[in-house]
């Protein structure tokens, strides 16, 4: 992992469930210009996501999965989430926001 990636650990979380933080984390640094010392910055944040299971069966091609589906999202336009490497566009609705991917 890079200076600008990290990683989240869901223990008892499914693919769906890890997306869906994705998308709300995503949401709270987009939604809004957050200040900076006095100075408004937005952010973009790309995200992806990998499940532990038959497709990663140990942490090192979980790391590697997770590191496609990122740069997954960073090749198509940044500022999404992916999914094991491919795009997820369906809508969602959490806290009575729904957004389309």
């Amino acid at each position: 992992m890079g200076g600008d990636e990290f990683a989240i650990l869901l223990p008892g979380t499914n693919e769906e469930g890890a997306r869906r933080v994705a998308e709300r984390l995503r949401l709270a640094l987009v939604r809004e210009p957050h200040d900076l010392n006095g100075v408004k910055a937005s952010f973009s944040a790309s995200f992806g996501v990998a499940q532990l299971g038959d497709k990663a069966p140990c942490l090192s091609t979980l790391i590697k999965q997770a590191d496609m589906a990122l740069y997954q999202s960073k090749n198509r336009g940044r500022n999404r989430v992916s999914c094991n490497g491919r795009q997820v566009f369906h809508e969602f609705s959490f806290s009575g926001v729904t957004t389309g991917l």
